[in-house]
């Protein structure tokens, strides 16, 4: 969908002071002192647990060897999404004198919800 003026009026004003609801990313990201990260081509991958296989016992002289069962248990899986926002402008918004101050506000702000998007993936 094309930018519109109508929806940025007062971005096009030279009375405009601030623009809020940017600073998402003025915070730094503590989640990466907790988790780790890893990176996939793949367009799925799972965990599987494994159980059974107790502890094993000592083998008493010509006793006969222990066995013991295992199984999958459960299964995790995740998958990969692909994230992507963009904006679109037009020519004629292009040469509008005050569209490069709000071309430069919307890449910010796309980026934010980006980000945004991103670390609640986590």
């Amino acid at each position: 969908m094309a930018l519109n003026r109508s929806l940025f009026t007062k971005q096009l004003n030279l009375g405009l002071n601030t623009i809020f609801g940017m600073e998402y990313d003025m915070y730094p990201e503590q989640w990466r002192q907790v988790f780790s990260t890893e990176s996939s081509k793949k367009a799925f991958e799972e965990d599987v647990q494994m159980y059974g296989f107790g502890a094993a016992p000592v083998k008493a002289e010509g006793a006969a060897i222990s066995y013991d069962s295992g199984a999958e248990g459960i299964v995790a899986r995740y998958v990969h999404e692909t994230i992507a926002l963009a904006l679109q402008l037009l020519k004629k918004q292009r040469k509008m004198v005050f569209m490069d101050h709000l071309e430069q506000n919307m890449r910010k702000h796309l980026l934010v919800q980006c980000n945004i998007l991103k670390k609640s993936k986590v």
